[in-house]
């Protein structure tokens, strides 16, 4: 009898290609063995069908379903934390890959962390054919700070540690933002309202980084033509809100909608010298 609990591990996909491969050898090749992986295919027009009915035939683990018309991306990654079976939860994309230890050994660190809404590992940036990857110092823990303190960490941090593992019913109480444009933030602020993150050293966390303009990133998740960036910060302020909001109430939502503008503020310089180098070039 399996006596460890299930995770869940929940797989957004549109077009996986030739990295698809890697990263479901890299989920399915686990130490830890008690595994539900529910494959989401959005529509894609690749052999990204074909490659998981693959692994279907031969893993009863893996849950394959194709979506009949295009979802948003963040409504994909949703549809997979909602069919969830599982105590634990985790997001993997399609080009990324983990270390063997990754899931074991982050249940194992939320089992001993029981105020802890999530725990991360090593973080290694690949971008290269090869697969090299370098590590990258990430300070995302926020264990022994107070809300306010957490939520402030996580609007300064990138947001690598979203493909950690969760603790699924926590996860689900934060509603789906609705920006086109940085989706994930208000996710990890209405987390940090919820509980810290908590790091693991040992497992490693592979991710693949594509460059992206603001329109790329808007076009893959939301198939959208035009993006204004005014009107991409503004979404993404007022979803901070809502979303913060939604699981701390007003004031941790007003709080949330001032972090995410006083970056932007910040970002600013950088932003206006990055633009001027290009029209000078």
């Amino acid at each position: 009898m399996n006596t460890k609990p299930l995770v869940t591990v929940g797989m957004p996909i549109r077009n996986g290609g030739e990295l698809l491969t890697a990263a479901l050898d890299s989920i399915l090749g686990q130490s830890y063995a008690n595994l539900q992986v529910i494959v989401s295919d959005n529509c894609s027009n690749d052999q990204t069908a074909a490659t998981i009915e693959s692994y279907r035939a031969r893993d009863p683990r893996v849950v394959y379903v194709r979506q009949t018309a295009p979802l948003k991306a963040i409504e994909n990654f949703r549809f997979v934390l909602d069919q969830a079976q599982g105590e634990f939860f985790m997001w993997a994309a399609h080009d990324d890959v983990h270390s063997a230890d990754y899931i074991e050994k982050l249940v194992d660190g939320l089992l001993a962390a029981p105020a802890a809404l999530l725990a991360f590992g090593d973080l290694f940036v690949t971008g290269a054919p090869d697969g090299s990857a370098v590590p990258k110092a990430y300070n995302f823990s926020t264990e022994g700070l107070a809300c306010a303190a957490r939520m402030r960490k996580a609007a300064f941090t990138q947001c690598f540690h979203i493909y950690g593992v969760w603790r699924t019913g926590e996860l689900r109480r934060i509603p789906s933002p609705t920006n086109s444009w940085w989706p994930d933030l208000p996710i990890m602020l209405a987390a940090a309202r919820l509980g810290p993150s908590k790091y693991v050293a040992g497992p490693r966390f592979f991710y693949y980084e594509v460059p992206k303009t603001n329109l790329q990133r808007v076009q893959n998740q939301d198939y959208r033509a035009r993006f204004n960036l005014f009107g991409g910060v503004l979404g993404l302020i007022g979803s901070a809100y809502s979303v913060v909001a939604a699981v701390g109430g007003s004031a941790a939502g007003f709080w949330g909608a001032w972090l995410v503008t006083e970056k932007q503020f910040r970002d600013l310089p950088g932003y206006l010298g990055r633009r001027l180098v290009r029209l000078v070039r």
